[in-house]
């Protein structure tokens, strides 16, 4: 998740794919994304510090299902 703007360098750099956070659908979107790659999800790395797209983050990995999963905070 990052902001439009960043969405063309992240794939330039190789993200498979780019949502923004600002979409009220952005959880159902990078699910949706994650589940046509037919991939699990299991590490979030997080690098702003606002609270909401923590938990954005924090419920896309609870809504893979993955009870082990893991959300990288690096800022607090």
């Amino acid at each position: 998740m990052a902001g439009e703007k960043h969405h063309e360098y992240l794939v330039s750099i190789g993200a498979t794919a780019a949502s923004d956070y600002r979409d009220p659908e952005v959880v159902r979107n990078v699910i949706e994304e994650v589940n046509t790659l037919d991939m699990g999800l299991e590490i979030g790395f997080h690098a702003t510090t606002e609270n909401v797209t923590s938990q954005l983050s924090a419920d896309i990995l609870s809504a893979m299902g993955n009870r082990q999963g893991k959300l990288v905070l690096t800022l607090p």
